[in-house]
This record gives structure tokens, C-alpha cells and sequence, in this order.
């Protein structure tokens, strides 16, 4: 359980980043115009989402999450900006264990356009509080443990219009450290049925390529409507590593507590953005798909730029 708690953690950190860093693309596709030299003075943002991660007998998880920020030109054609975010995770196993999670989050991010490129950088550190319940056999045992990660990113878009279809080929790296404090359980039935863990620390990269396709119409009213689709892949590194070290009331010490789901991802989504004057509403739909294990986000927001 305590390994299933990193890797949603880590997760849900990684898809937060992956936000911060398409933001210089606008992440909807209303705000591509940036990656062409459009300059902005600034954009505020706001957006909200719900997870559905499923990984069969191992776990199940839901997310669901809010964030916003803003982001101000930066020259003619870079930007840069700062994100918070909140997040709560409910978590249950095939053992019929439980788990929880409250993430707090602080980001930045940028974006320079040259030569037809679009480099982005972002980083960001978040805090969580968790708590677990672990089936014991013998009632839950219970626990409360602090985790912190750090995740950085960086990627290269090549974004280009032909025939008013907008095509943006990108890839990149994510790097997160995630570390789990220590923790004792305990259990009101046994205590010979409570365990205690030591601290861990994993750090996981995740390389990335995915291509998107947009197309804008416009209305009779003057609104812009955009539609896209996404097709990507990911290496998620964090899969299948985040071990915890476990000990129980008697000192034995069981190693090698860790997920072994499948790094290898394809990622698809689907879009649609309106765009209108100075504000945008964006909303999108994204799955990360592996051989025994998968991911779901729907995400809604908007967009003022001023």
C-alpha cells in the first residue's frame, strides 16, 4: 500500500508538470498563439480535474484537484509563470485496505520561442499528508506518514500551421524525487499486527513524444472554436520502483515492497477550446493507457489574458 501511495503521489505530480510545462503551447489549443510570437502581457488560468487511476487487483485511485496561476511575457516571444495547487486522493486496495492523501503544490514555469521552436522549463515541489489503512488480518492498522517531491521538466515543441490544421510534435524528460517519511502503525485489536517503515526516497524519470492536432473555426459571433486530439507515449519510471522498507513488532524486515506494473504507457486525449475576446474555456480529455494499468483525467478551465 505504502508503494501504491508513491507512485499516485509521484503520478499525479508528473501530470501537474506536464500542465506547466504546455503552457507555453497555452495547453489549450486557443493559446497556441504564443508559440507563433503572439505577446500577451499577461494570462491568468484556473482549472479543475478529476482522475480515475485504476491498476486492477494491486489498487485504485481517485483524484481530484484544483489549480491555478498566471504567466506574463517575457520579451517577444518567452514566457514565465507561477502555479499553486490542491489535491485529494482516495485510494483502495485488493486487500481491502485504504489510503489517503492531501497534496499541496507550488510551481513555476517558462517558455522560449526560436526558430520555429518552443523550449519549456518547468519545476515544482509538493507536500503530502497520508494516512493508511491497512487490512491486517486482524482489523486495520492504521498510520499517518508526511511524503515531499520535487519534479522537474523540460521539453522541445515544433508547432506549424499547414492548410489552417495546427500540427505540434513534442518531446520530453520529467524527473521526480519523491521521499516518504517514516511512519508506525497502530492497531487497536494486536499490536503484534502493526508494522513500522523507514524512510524511502525514489527517483523516477520519464521520458516523453506525443504529436497534437488542432484545427480553429470560426463563428458568426466572432468566438473561436478549436478542437484537437493527442497521441502520445511516456516512459513512467516510477511504475515499477518507490520500494518501502517494512518491519514488524518483532524486527523481522521485509525488502522488495514495491509496484511492478508497466512503465511503457501510450497517452490519447481529446479536446476543445472557445476562445472569445480575452477569455478562454478549455476542456480535455486524457488516458494513459499501459498492459495492467490505466489512467483517466478530465479536466475543465479557463483562461483570461489581459
Amino acid at each position: 500500500m505504502f508503494s501504491e501511495q508513491n507512485f499516485v503521489f509521484s503520478q499525479a505530480n508528473q501530470d501537474s508538470l506536464l500542465g506547466l510545462l504546455n503552457r507555453g503551447l497555452g495547453e489549450d489549443p486557443a493559446g497556441q498563439g504564443s508559440a507563433a510570437g503572439e505577446s500577451v502581457p499577461v494570462r491568468t488560468w484556473a482549472r479543475a480535474e478529476g482522475t480515475l487511476l485504476n491498476a486492477g487487483d494491486p489498487f485504485n485511485a481517485s483524484i481530484v484537484g484544483l489549480e491555478a496561476g498566471a504567466d506574463a511575457a517575457l520579451g517577444p516571444s518567452g514566457r514565465v509563470g507561477a502555479a499553486v495547487g490542491y489535491e485529494n486522493v482516495n485510494l483502495s486496495d485488493g486487500d481491502g485496505g485504504s489510503a489517503g492523501q492531501e497534496i499541496y503544490r507550488i510551481g513555476v514555469y517558462g517558455s522560449q520561442s526560436a526558430g520555429g521552436l518552443v523550449f519549456s522549463a518547468a519545476a515544482a515541489y509538493a507536500s503530502a499528508s497520508d494516512r493508511t489503512d491497512r487490512a491486517s488480518g486482524l482489523g486495520p492498522s492504521t498510520a499517518g506518514r508526511q511524503s515531499d517531491a520535487v519534479t522537474g521538466g523540460v521539453e522541445v515543441s515544433a508547432p506549424f500551421i499547414d492548410g489552417g490544421v495546427s500540427l505540434t510534435p513534442t518531446g520530453g524528460v520529467l524527473i521526480s524525487d519523491v521521499t516518504g517519511g517514516a511512519f508506525t502503525e497502530f492497531n487497536g485489536h494486536l499490536s503484534a499486527f502493526a508494522i513500522h517503515g523507514d524512510s524511502s526516497s525514489v527517483t523516477a524519470v520519464a521520458p516523453f513524444a506525443q504529436v497534437s492536432m488542432s484545427h480553429a473555426f470560426t463563428l458568426s459571433g466572432g468566438a473561436v472554436v478549436t478542437p484537437n486530439v493527442l497521441i502520445g507515449y511516456r516512459y513512467d519510471g516510477s511504475a515499477s520502483s518507490g520500494a518501502v522498507t517494512l518491519v514488524s513488532e518483532d524486527g523481522t524486515v521485509f525488502v522488495g515492497n514495491k509496484l511492478n506494473l508497466d512503465p511503457n504507457t501510450a497517452v490519447l486525449g481529446v479536446g476543445l477550446s472557445a476562445h472569445q475576446n480575452a477569455l478562454t474555456a478549455f476542456v480535455k480529455f486524457r488516458a494513459t493507457v499501459s498492459t495492467n494499468w490505466n489512467e483517466e483525467t478530465l479536466t475543465a478551465g479557463l483562461r483570461w489574458s489581459f
